[in-house]
């Protein structure tokens, strides 16, 4: 038999000169089955991650989360080290199928059938879960796939049994098992799991005979609710992620393991020391010369400080999707008032101060209220309608259908969504949050970095770009991706623009290209010499979403059309471009060596940088913590400069970067990657909205934003 060979001195070579061979992908392939064989074989494997049910958390509704250990090989500076991180995962909770089919359905009561919610709920869980059956005994290790639930119980559920004569009756899954096995079912009305049986026929074993092994990945989109209860859970300080990293490094132990020992490998338990500097942030410029110095990636904002560019309200109002009873009309007023007064104060002209207030709880439908509270408002205010706010009951409801039907139809209504609790309890520090987006709709400019702080954008004609494709959630096959693309067109680094696109899903591990790139390019190229009567000379493009094996890709087709919307402009139309692909999907993670260099959350401090030791050995990157620490351990993002016709020197770069992730219009604090690519991930959530509501996004043009609301920040 033929055993292939694998070169690990192409490798050494490649870490030694930098030259790159087919053989060091396969030396690296080789070296990370070698590190991981031994837990891969002892543990549960989910990606490049292994788990335990040690210390399982329950996030309810039948899954329950692990706690794991990611580690893999990666390329450094003239020499290899092993990423080692700690997970966490979604499993279908092992036992019991009537145990965890109460967990996912708790009102269901076991001596009736389950009602069409709890059904669903039920199969949505366990579909194409594996289970095993008892009334076959221990030795019976014969794994089903639940394909489907059966619609009435055991005691109802019919099929055609072939008798001893060679005849056929009809017996029901409960009869059947009674006789068959000798199997009294407790709870004949509990229904049964369908597998696929012989001659396309469905084959069904009542649920209190089966049995669901732990250690299932749940594959399927998570609730809001299990969302928050695993971030709550995974969230871990810098201190404690150490103390755990330490841990994890115990369990791999790689000292003891012989098939890291058959290839020569030899692994420090010590975490890496890498050098790193802090980037000295640039100072915020409010009007009449009032600036800001940012402390640990945070500024506060108070009466003192006024929009740079103001806007003017003329023509607004409240509607809210509450009963007056629960909201009252007094308190809706209160919170009118201090948010004019705020706005006011921060320099907006606000010209109607007492816009006209309407209650409604649509019952179907939201376009005939929507329309009714416009038509008010024009009529009160004299004008067209400039902005609605929407008070809403709670999160999520409705926002998807107002989004969807102000934006996407012929009537453009800028919107904002406030939630009533958050009305109810209006401060001056809510109101001047919610004003900033306010502005930012309206067309105004909250605030710039001083003078100098974005040297290669105010030297002008740069087009700053953020891209990103997302996908839809496990499970929802039937959903398309979605492609949005922001576009700065100011020289303050505030004013953005977008354009979203939808596109056939790709399946998982296709690479994910923007189709129609050319043609989205162009219209934001023509709509940024519309507002800045000058063609960009310059493109700095930031693309998320893109893993380390889709680079070449990435960079052969999107470059690629970046290129050819200039040439369809204009063939003599070449401005230079800088192609950067944005990482936070990843392991890596970095920690102070002491108090002293970190900031209040115990995290590195905001505008850390790492470029050496750690980075790639031949390629442009550097890690970049813009942000200050919340919650948890931070995570930095990592810039990977994949095609440079600006000539970057690294300083200029990681400055450029970190300043830009200053200027953000829904906070005031530094975002944790650049706005443009922030923005994105916005707008592409927007779309989902329109999707989610059966907005027509079947055709692979780009999806229909309302032309005046085009060219303005809608999406914030």
């Amino acid at each position: 038999m033929h055993v292939n060979e694998i070169d690990m001195e192409a490798l050494a070579n490649f870490l030694r000169t930098g030259r790159y061979t087919q053989d060091c992908t396969e030396a690296i392939q080789a070296l990370n089955v070698a590190l991981t064989h031994k837990p891969y074989s002892n543990m549960v494997t989910v990606g490049r991650s292994v788990f335990t049910p040690d210390g399982a958390q329950d996030l309810r509704g039948g899954v329950e989360m692990w706690h794991g250990i990611f580690h893999t090989v990666r390329l450094g500076q003239q020499q290899l080290f092993v990423n080692v991180d700690k997970s966490a995962g979604a499993f279908v909770k092992g036992g019991s199928a009537i145990e965890l089919m109460r967990s996912i359905a708790p009102r269901w009561n076991l001596s009736q059938s389950l009602d069409r919610r709890e059904k669903d709920a039920i199969e949505t869980v366990l579909k194409g879960c594996f289970f095993r059956v008892t009334h076959r005994g221990k030795q019976f290790k014969r794994k089903y796939k639940m394909t489907q639930l059966s619609r009435a119980g055991a005691d109802d559920t019919w099929f055609d049994h072939t008798t001893n004569d060679g005849g056929t009756r009809k017996v029901s899954v409960e009869e059947y098992y009674t006789h068959t096995y000798n199997a009294k079912l407790h709870y004949p009305r509990a229904p049964c799991f369908g597998v696929p049986g012989r001659n396309n026929t469905i084959a069904y074993f009542p649920a209190e005979l089966c049995y669901f092994e732990s250690g299932q990945p749940y594959k399927k989109k998570l609730n809001d609710e299990q969302v928050a209860l695993m971030l709550r859970a995974a969230s871990m300080k810098p201190e404690p992620r150490i103390q755990k990293i330490k841990q994890s490094i115990q369990t791999l132990d790689f000292r003891n393991n012989p098939f890291l020992a058959a290839f020569g490998m030899s692994i420090s338990d010590r975490m890496a020391d890498v050098p790193a500097r802090v980037l000295q942030a640039p100072r915020i410029e409010f009007a009449r010369g009032v600036k800001v110095v940012p402390r640990q990636g945070t500024w506060e904002l108070n009466a003192s400080q006024q929009y740079l560019g103001g806007a003017t309200l003329r023509s607004w109002g409240i509607l809210v999707f509450e009963n007056e009873g629960r909201l009252h009309r007094g308190k809706v007023e209160s919170f009118i008032r201090r948010l004019v007064q705020v706005l006011s104060t921060a320099g907006l002209n606000v010209v109607m101060m007492e816009p006209p207030i309407g209650y409604t709880q649509p019952q179907g439908s939201i376009d005939k209220e929507i329309g009714v509270a416009r038509r008010r408002i024009e009529n009160v205010c004299k004008g067209p309608i400039q902005l609605l706010i929407a008070i809403l009951p709670g999160k999520g409801l409705m926002y998807p259908d107002i989004k969807a039907y102000c934006e996407t139809t012929e009537l453009g209504i800028m919107t904002q969504c406030a939630l009533a609790l958050k009305i109810e309890k209006a401060n001056d520090a809510y109101c001047r949050l919610l004003g900033m987006k306010i502005v930012a709709k309206l067309g105004g400019t909250v605030s710039r970095l001083e003078e100098n702080s974005l040297g290669f954008i105010e030297r002008g004609r740069t087009l700053v770009v953020g891209a990103d494709v997302t996908h839809a959630a496990p499970g929802e096959t039937d959903r398309p991706s979605i492609a949005s693309v922001v576009a700065l067109v100011d020289d303050c680094g505030f004013r953005h623009i977008g354009r979203i696109q939808r596109q056939p899903s790709q399946g998982v591990g296709a690479v994910e290209v923007i189709e129609g790139l050319p043609a989205l390019m162009m219209d934001l190229i023509a709509s940024y010499k519309q507002i800045m009567k000058h063609h960009p000379q310059r493109i700095l493009f930031y693309r998320d979403g893109v893993s380390e094996s889709q680079f070449p890709e990435i960079l052969r087709t999107e470059v690629k059309a970046i290129k050819i919307a200039c040439h369809q402009i204009d063939p003599k139309y070449k401005p230079a471009v800088t192609f950067i692909v944005v990482k936070k999907r990843h392991n890596t993670r970095f920690f102070p060596m002491d108090r002293q260099n970190s900031d209040r959350s115990g995290n590195c401090e905001s505008g850390t940088v790492v470029d050496t030791v750690i980075s790639h050995p031949t390629e442009f990157d550097f890690y970049l913590q813009s942000h200050a620490g919340l919650q948890g351990t931070s995570r930095c993002a990592q810039y990977c400069v994949l095609y440079d016709e600006n000539k970057f020197s690294s300083d200029d770069l990681q400055q450029l970067t970190f300043n830009l992730c200053h200027v953000y219009s829904r906070c005031s604090k530094a975002t944790s990657i650049v706005p443009a690519v922030q923005y994105a991930h916005l707008l592409a959530y927007r779309a989902r909205c329109y999707r989610d509501v059966g907005v027509n996004t079947d055709r692979p043009e780009a999806m229909p934003i309302a032309d005046d609301l085009k060219n303005t920040m809608f999406f914030v």
